[in-house]
This record gives C-alpha cells, structure tokens and sequence, in this order.
C-alpha cells in the first residue's frame, strides 16, 4: 500500500469517526442546542373580543392603551437634535400630549429620586403614543423586554433623559 492510499484511508477514518461522534454519541445533546438556537418565547397580546347586545350594539370595544414611563434616577437634561432639552421642557412636551400635568409628573419623578420606575402619564392613546414616538423620544432608545413592556435604555450617544412608554394593554370601554 502506497503512502496516498494510507493517507486517504486515515482521513476517511477520522471522518468516520467524526460522524459516529455527531450522529450518534452526541445527537440529544447536539439536537437539544440546535433547538435552543432555533426557538425563542414571546408574549402574543390577543385583542379581545368586542360584547354586543342582541340588538347588535357594542357594549365594550377594544382600545389600545399605553403607559409613559420613567426612570427617576436617570432623567436629566438630554440632548436632542443638536440641542439640550431640559427636564421641565421634556415634561412639558408630554403634557402638550398626554394632557397630563407637569406638576404631577415632577412629584412623580421627584419622588424617589433613587427609583428605576416610574409613571409619568398612564393610559395613553395610540396617537398619542405615536406622537410621543416621533417628537419626545428622540435622544433616548427603548427596547421591548421579555414581558411585554418596554423599558427605557440610555443612548450611549446622549445624555440620560430618559422617557419611555411602556407596551400596550388592553382597556374596555
């Protein structure tokens, strides 16, 4: 036998053993972490259904609500396009939105100063959410937690104003 012949006969050994490993020693441990990368878990929030009377006429309807949030020990003036925007103009704006006063969303930022929570503005409408999201929210990013709700994270590009409206939930009326 030649030194080519034993050569290839070596490598096709190892790679059959390379496959009898996979294949068969370590196919649940393998499948089990192929699994693992190819499924994640998410929360589906399902509309409820509307009520009617027998007449026809809808006694409760479905309406999207949101919460703003805050994160006390982290607001601070903030810069957006360019500019500094101050706490109190930040709050303003919301107000301008929301409807919700700044004295009350002031206590509730104040009030614990060391807190990662807060509610500024709850039950929030879809307009106003989506107004919040493209005027307000610019300087900060938020991210969608496992449990549906969002938290605010602080852009590293800017300084920690830090604004958020937490996920939808369902409200009847």
């Amino acid at each position: 036998m030649g030194a080519v012949t034993l050569t290839v006969i070596v490598v096709v050994g190892a790679f059959f053993v390379r496959l009898v490993d996979i294949q068969v020693v370590r196919a649940a441990e393998l499948s089990e972490e192929s699994a693992d990368f190819r499924t994640q878990t998410a929360t589906l929030w399902a509309k409820r259904g509307e009520i009617h009377d027998r007449t026809g006429q809808a006694l409760a309807h479905n309406a999207d609500r949101y919460d703003v949030t805050a994160s006390p020990m982290h607001v601070a003036d903030f810069r957006r396009d360019g500019e500094t925007v101050s706490v109190m103009t930040a709050l303003a704006e919301i107000e301008a939105i929301t409807g919700t006063p700044v004295a009350q969303m002031w206590a509730a930022v104040s009030e614990d100063p060391e807190s990662n929570f807060t509610y500024l503005s709850k039950e929030v409408t879809t307009e106003q959410y989506r107004a919040w999201s493209t005027s307000i929210s610019r300087g900060c990013i938020s991210s969608a937690t496992p449990s549906g709700s969002t938290r605010l994270a602080k852009s590293p590009a800017t300084s920690p104003g830090l604004w958020a409206p937490m996920a939808p939930w369902r409200a009847s009326n």
